[in-house]
């Protein structure tokens, strides 16, 4: 199992998500900087775990392209709520950084340089800076760095622009519960104004009416942008190059009906001195549906393909239909809330076929209000191809305990039928044996401590492809490692017997804990591939099972019969060709987005004959930078990079 960040392509709401699979992030906090001194943004995140994410920016400036280096930087482990700030701190020319941690600042020089950055621990060398939060500025233009703290308070740096010296000077304004700061010039003025977070999600500005040797602080908002549930964390930085900030900011742990963790971004589409900001994704480097999300992929339409469903703490089933193929998948966002199913809380969905009827109905986990967990019964009354859900019972399976509950469906026992399985918090696994039929189930319940499994969100899957089914379960120990506990069957397809054969199964380390497990072929090469929900952080990790099949040794490769070739010349100035092939006659759409995934052009859609063909894109009115160009055949989809260079 080999983790894929970046494995495969998902939109939304036309743009491509950068990195998908890399789970999602509570307590999140972006900082843009250029580490690597090619003239572009990069990002770091600090967030609940201690740890720094990293994502490269390989495209340019102007049309930025964005890569999965780490998610735990320069192995910087802090313990929790970690917030990275960047700032020249020693006029060295090159980003040293600091990692704030509640009222704890660890600073880590950089020894290294502009180009190749190494970072070395110096202490808590701001010990006597009060705040859990802090960010720097030159508020008296003496050609150091000042910084302001806490709710707000200002620290005047009394040495020089080499030693730093930090004496608290002045109360600025005070705003309970900060958790993220950015000083900036929002109006472009020559002057530092500041941007707040609070805890409660509002977003404070701060505008700078004196001058950039003696501030007068207004308070112009406390709403900049809407409320963003809680814990917000604002950043402001120029990403697509049009001379005016734009807003990316970071979420924390909000409410059980809130969703939460991704990174929302803001694009000011006013200008330098008059911002405007209008929201563009709630989630803009990943995945991230919610807390407590639950993973099930499905043929919910029936086309051949697994399509990608998503439950989370919200109450909410996300929907994501695959537009790509069985081998080659591609992940199209289609409904926040499927066909409006929305229990109360905490949502855990299984697709399975209940009444034998060849079209899959939903049974979903969930809590109500007085925190008793639930399983509803959802009968699919549509067709395969064309699903509609109908309600059929709030209370399926009652006496179910407190807190919430993962139902798992599994013909455990081999006589034609599924059984259920549903894990509850903290009150064991509650085992259902079906003493129906096929048609009309009846599930009895047989134990609420099924064969002494601890507690856990588990999944059946045939791992050693012996004919029966095996167990894995998320797994945490006193230590907050997090992990998948395997459990053998080593009984028979009839008579389960499960045994722990590994704690930590294939030595899987997760970013932070994870909450639910499901196996599946997503590229049709006969093994199953693991998906991932997370727990606190919402989000899905994605692991590619590179375990070649007995058939064959050889990888799938694109279907025979079409490619899409690399365009030529790569990089080009002005004009590009890019050529095809096709074997047969067939619906041809090609597509050029930019490096933000957002669309720029459709060069053709429709019917083109066999053979080799080849498209001209003229490019004259687009400014350099790094696009994509996407072909289409009958819903699969391959992408090639084009870099326009002027």
């Amino acid at each position: 199992m080999e983790w894929q960040p970046q494995g495969i392509p998902v939109e939304e709401n036309g743009r491509i998500i950068p990195i998908p699979w890399a789970g999602g992030m509570t307590d999140s906090k972006p900082e843009f900087v250029d580490i690597d001194g090619d003239g572009d943004y990069d990002v770091f995140i600090g967030d609940n775990t201690g740890k720094l994410w990293y994502f490269e920016n390989v495209g340019t400036a102007m049309e930025l392209q964005w890569e999965f280096v780490s998610d735990f930087y320069d192995s910087i482990d802090i313990g929790i709520w970690s917030q990275p700030v960047f700032c020249d701190i020693d006029n060295d020319v090159d980003s040293d950084l600091f990692v704030v941690n509640g009222m704890v600042k660890y600073y880590y020089k950089n020894i290294g340089t502009t180009s190749l950055p190494y970072f070395t621990f110096i202490a808590d060398t701001l010990s006597d800076i009060i705040g859990s939060t802090i960010d720097f500025g030159d508020f008296d233009n003496d050609g150091d760095f000042d910084i302001i703290s806490g709710s707000v308070w200002y620290y005047e740096n009394i040495g020089n622009q080499i030693n730093f010296n930090y004496v608290f000077t002045d109360t600025i304004e005070m705003i309970n519960y900060v958790k993220g700061r950015n000083i900036c010039d929002l109006d472009n003025d020559a002057d530092q104004d500041i941007v707040i977070g609070e805890d409660d999600g509002h977003i404070w500005y701060l505008r700078n009416d004196g001058t950039p040797y003696q501030y007068d602080f207004t308070v112009v908002t406390q709403n900049i942008v809407p409320d963003v549930g809680n814990d917000a964390a604002p950043t402001l930085v120029d990403i697509d190059g049009d001379g005016d900030l734009d807003m990316f900011v970071g979420t924390g742990t909000a409410g059980v009906y809130t969703p939460f963790g991704g990174i929302r971004y803001f694009e000011n589409i006013g200008t330098p001195e008059v911002y405007d900001f209008q929201l563009i994704t709630e989630s803009y480097f990943t995945i991230d549906t919610g807390w407590r999300s639950v993973v099930r992929l499905v043929d919910i339409d029936a086309d051949g393909d697994l399509d990608l469903f998503i439950g989370s703490g919200n109450g909410q089933l996300t929907y994501f239909e695959n537009t790509g193929t069985d081998s080659i998948p591609f992940f199209t966002f289609m409904e926040e809330n499927f066909q409006g199913l929305s229990p109360a809380a905490k949502l855990a969905p299984e697709f399975v076929d209940l009444d034998n009827d060849d079209d899959y109905d939903l049974l979903a986990g969930w809590e109500d209000i007085e925190s008793q967990g639930k399983v509803e019964l959802y009968e699919n009354i549509g067709t395969p191809q064309d699903p509609l859900f109908e309600i059929v019972t709030y209370n399926y399976l009652p006496g179910l305990p407190d807190l919430s509950v993962r139902p798992t469906a599994c013909d455990i026992d081999d006589d034609g039928d599924y059984d259920l399985l549903v894990t509850t918090w903290g009150y064991g696994q509650y085992f259902y044996r079906n003493e129906g039929t096929p048609e009309i189930p009846n599930f009895v319940l047989e134990t609420e401590n099924y064969q002494d499994l601890p507690c856990g969100s588990s999944f059946f899957h045939d791992i050693d492809d012996d004919g029966d089914f095996d167990l894995f379960m998320s797994y945490s120990d006193s230590l907050y490692n997090y992990g998948i506990s395997y459990y053998e069957n080593i009984g028979t397809p009839e008579y389960a017997v499960f045994i722990l054969a590994s704690e930590f199964w294939e030595d899987l380390s997760f970013h932070s804990k994870s909450h639910s497990v499901f196996f599946g072929d997503i590229d049709a090469d006969d093994d199953a591939d693991l998906f991932m929900g997370n727990y606190y952080d919402g989000g899905v990790t994605f692991y590619r099972n590179l375990e070649y099949n007995s058939v064959s040794d050889i990888p799938p490769n694109i279907p025979s019969t079409f490619s899409l070739h690399q365009n030529y010349p790569n990089p080009f100035n002005a004009s590009t060709t890019i050529p095809f092939t096709l074997d047969r006659e067939l619906p041809v759409k090609v597509v050029v987005y930019n490096g933000l995934g957002q669309f720029v052009a459709t060069l053709i859609d429709g019917q083109i004959s066999p053979g080799q063909h080849q498209l001209r894109w003229d490019a004259e009115m687009y400014s350099s930078g790094v696009y994509l160009i996407t072909l289409e055949v009958n819903g699969y989809k391959d992408v090639k990079k084009m870099i326009l260079v002027k």
